[in-house]
């Protein structure tokens, strides 16, 4: 066996990766393919929202001078002159002593400064009894109350979400420039991999790492998927070596058995930049770096590749991407049930269940257990520096969502 050149702390192994990854181009799309894809400016708005002065209720448009007395006792009486619809506005101007009836969301009509709620009215063969006060502006959703032309409707470096795609459609917004989508490039690694459990036979195993991780994958770019290559480096260096990708990712043959060969293709191949974390688990992480393309090499057990997609790959990804949040974005902050140790200078990634604002960790997590993450509500880290936490203490967790990217 080769050791491990240096097992590297986690902050200075992720630093060393990203200096390694370049912010995409940009491409100019239509909002309508928009969905998913990262701003690369601040998209302006090129309206007014609302576009009119609206009102916020059903009721009546008037006057506010002409029901500045009214009451229950002593209402004050309109003549009413037409009425204004969503898509049907009130085509004259409301004088004195007149009112125009009026539905959510409809043009306040010319004259008119309030809105009545219709709670507050009764309405006899064409003449209205007004019952309340109205001041100016009352129920009233002003122009641009919302959003004014050139106004920022979603900030450079965002994920256009459902949301706000319909929130660009209102601005007028018919085209965005975002970063295009990285093309990525996953395959596994090994002689004793199938792709179905009815192949199984003595001392196989079900390939499930690439399969996870290239449909989180799909959420962020363009995958291409190579399926399993055996172990053998040819195999791997044409791999490695494909033109036309922004990342490749290789699952397994990372650690330092004979069998492990993705080590010796990339120092063939180009320069190994990372080789051994200190984390756990996850340490048999590889970053290198063939003809200037990243090549994430991630570990063969499926927990371990989860916790480095979700620490290595994730951020990678949202530096090429230019996205401007941080990383994860939140956490939940809960009592811990148990204790949890952690070696000293080692990173871990403790799996947890909460209940009732409490963390309970899960006692059964080997690397190869991927039911400790299916089961798992979320992530706590202790870090490198840290070597555990007491019963009790408040900690932080990531939500299991939150940590493998499925935003």
């Amino acid at each position: 066996m080769r050791p491990f050149r240096k097992l590297e702390r986690y902050d200075a192994a992720l630093n060393k990766v990203l200096e390694r990854v370049d912010l995409l181009d940009d491409v100019i799309i239509s909002v309508e393919k928009s969905l998913g894809m990262v701003t690369a400016e601040d998209v302006l708005s090129k309206i007014d929202i609302p576009p009119w002065d609206i009102s916020a209720v059903d009721g009546y448009a008037v006057k506010s001078d002409d029901v500045v007395l009214a009451s229950y006792d002593t209402p004050v009486k309109l003549k009413v002159v037409g009425s204004s619809m969503a898509g049907k506005p009130f085509r004259g101007a409301v004088s004195k002593g007149k009112a125009v009836k009026i539905a959510t969301g409809a043009v306040i009509p010319k004259g008119a400064d309030t809105v009545v709620m219709a709670e507050y009215t009764e309405e006899k063969n064409g003449e209205l009894f007004v019952y309340t006060q109205s001041p100016p502006g009352k129920n009233i959703s002003k122009r641009g109350r919302v959003l004014r032309t050139g106004e920022t409707v979603i900030e450079k470096g965002r994920f256009i979400s459902p949301v706000d795609y319909g929130l660009m459609l209102q601005a007028g917004v018919e085209s965005v420039r975002v970063r295009r989508r990285p093309r990525i490039l996953i395959f596994s690694i090994g002689d004793e991999l199938v792709d179905s459990a009815s192949d199984l036979r003595p001392g196989y195993t079900v390939e499930t790492n690439r399969r996870i991780i290239g449909r989180i994958l799909s959420r962020y770019g363009i995958v291409d998927d190579l399926g399993i290559l055996p172990d053998r480096v040819d195999e791997i260096a044409k791999a490695v070596t494909a033109d036309g990708y922004d990342l490749s990712i290789s699952f397994s043959g990372t650690s330092v058995g004979e069998r492990d060969l993705v080590r010796q293709v990339v120092e063939e191949s180009g320069e190994v930049v990372v080789h051994g974390v200190s984390q756990k688990p996850g340490k048999p992480l590889l970053a290198g770096v063939i003809g200037g393309r990243l090549h994430l090499g991630l570990p063969g057990f499926p927990v371990s590749t989860l916790m480095c997609f979700s620490q290595f790959v994730i951020p990678v990804l949202y530096k090429m991407l230019g996205v401007r949040d941080e990383w994860p974005r939140y956490r939940l902050r809960v009592t811990l049930a148990e204790s949890v140790a952690c070696e000293p200078g080692v990173r871990c990634y403790v799996r947890v269940k909460i209940r009732d604002g409490e963390a309970y960790p899960l006692t059964v997590a080997g690397s190869d257990m991927l039911t400790s993450v299916s089961s798992a509500d979320g992530i706590l880290i202790v870090e490198t520096d840290v070597e555990g936490y007491a019963k009790g203490e408040m900690i932080e967790v990531i939500p299991i969502d939150e940590f493998l990217g499925l935003r």
